[in-house]
């Protein structure tokens, strides 16, 4: 592959996202391309995308379309190339396309843009997403995904159309990535997926398993743990807590959203949870950590939402 030529890359979303464009520069970087740090510099641009909600997906289609104005080869990454592909193909029919679990074709990809083919990879390779080089945006956090793809069945969702059913990595795995951000200087690791409360479903493993094979790795650092839905979180919640308690390089932090203070409008999401067993992990948690901290989400203006399912939300 030639390696003469500059690239400009931009990511979009979540922590994934970010993951995946740290793992895309490492990639390029490694076979002698160049980063650069404005598009209007680079030979070509690359953009890591985000679907999560309609308004996202707009500001996707902008930055195409701002991006094809200069006239650079283009790639689009991410979910949005398997989501939304004919989005990105009304706006520039020419750029090259790369799904979120096909980075292993990112050098070949690239090379064979500069040279006007365009390549699409959205099948999946099939590899995990774990050590591979990287430029890493924060040198002090390490963004380890633990899996792709969730168990859910969400009726507004379309992140599940890019990334498919679950596919854990496996702990050793995980494991040697933390060790591998931790020699290039991370202090903070950030474990990552689109659900976290269901990892190793597939693989015989779960979260706590998971979670004592990264605190056993020695040295100085803290985990920050990602997003976990309620119907996940709530079986693990005795073994998690343990662990919070056990281990002071746990963030006393849960991201654990609700979409709705309503079991109505729970139902129609498919949500598979009620508020109650949301309220419940979250008394227990604030209970054994009251000075902790807690993210969630809510979707607002469902199309089934009254008045009152509302205003139990804001309740």
């Amino acid at each position: 592959m030639s390696g003469s030529s500059s690239f400009y890359i931009e990511s979009h979303g979540c922590s994934a996202s970010t993951a995946d464009a740290e793992m895309i520069s490492g990639l390029l970087k490694a076979n002698s391309f160049t980063p650069v740090e404005k598009p209007e510099a680079a030979d070509i641009n690359i953009l890591v995308t985000c679907v999560v909600k309609t308004a996202t997906s707009y500001k996707m289609v902008r930055r195409i379309k701002e991006l094809t104005v200069l006239g650079r080869p283009l790639v689009v990454a991410g979910c949005m190339p398997k989501a939304e592909r004919h989005l990105i193909e009304a706006v520039n029919p020419a750029a090259s396309l790369i799904g979120p679990e096909d980075l292993s074709q990112t050098v070949e990809t690239v090379a064979d843009a500069l040279h006007g083919i365009r390549r699409t990879h959205l099948e999946g390779s099939g590899s995990p997403k774990l050590l591979l080089p990287r430029i890493r945006t924060n040198p002090v956090v390490g963004i380890v995904e633990i899996s792709s793809g969730c168990l859910g069945n969400c009726a507004y969702c379309e992140v599940k159309l890019a990334k498919g059913e679950l596919t854990s990595y496996r702990p050793e795995t995980v494991s040697l990535e933390v060790k591998q951000a931790l020699r290039d200087g991370c202090r903070e690791i950030w474990l990552t997926s689109q659900d976290n409360g269901c990892y190793g479903r597939d693989i015989g493993q779960s979260l706590p398993s998971l979670l004592r094979e990264v605190l056993a790795v020695e040295g100085d650092f803290m985990v920050r743990l990602g997003m976990m839905n309620p119907q996940h979180t709530a079986p693990l919640l005795d073994n998690l807590l343990h662990l919070y308690c056990e281990d002071d390089r746990l963030f006393k932090f849960i991201h654990v959203p609700v979409q709705s203070g309503s079991d109505c409008v729970l139902r129609d999401m498919r949500r598979d949870y009620s508020v109650a067993d949301f309220t419940g992990i979250v008394e227990r948690f604030r209970a054994a950590f009251p000075q902790s901290g807690l993210s969630t989400d809510v979707i607002v203006g469902y199309p089934t939402e009254t008045e009152e399912d509302f205003q139990q939300t804001l309740k």
